[in-house]
């Protein structure tokens, strides 16, 4: 989940995310599976790379009736969390009365 940290409504920026498609998932690669969710516009889309990280996994042994015996010795892969981008915006309105008038 995507988390930011201002109340600024810029939607329109910053775009939104949802869950990915199969046909996105043969574009993106195999770091991606169904039920992942990516940035589908905006700035969630443009940096999707940066703003994903990577996934960890755990492995472990079973026993014949699949209960968890304990952990796969090396079976471990750490996930990345995701970087940060900073975003900065200067709202400049073109329609603005000039005062020279």
């Amino acid at each position: 989940k995507r988390f930011y940290t201002t109340n600024a409504h810029a939607s329109h920026v910053l775009g939104y995310t949802k869950e990915i498609s199969e046909a996105q998932i043969k574009i993106l690669g195999e770091d991606y599976a169904p039920g992942d969710v990516v940035g589908s516009s905006g700035l969630e889309a443009d940096y999707e790379t940066t703003l994903r990280g990577r996934k960890g996994a755990e492995l472990t042994v079973v026993n014949v009736r699949g209960q968890v015996i304990g952990r796969f010795e090396g079976g471990r892969a750490m996930c990345r969390p995701s970087r940060e981008i900073i975003f900065s915006c200067r709202w400049i309105s073109a329609c603005r009365p000039s005062r020279n008038r």
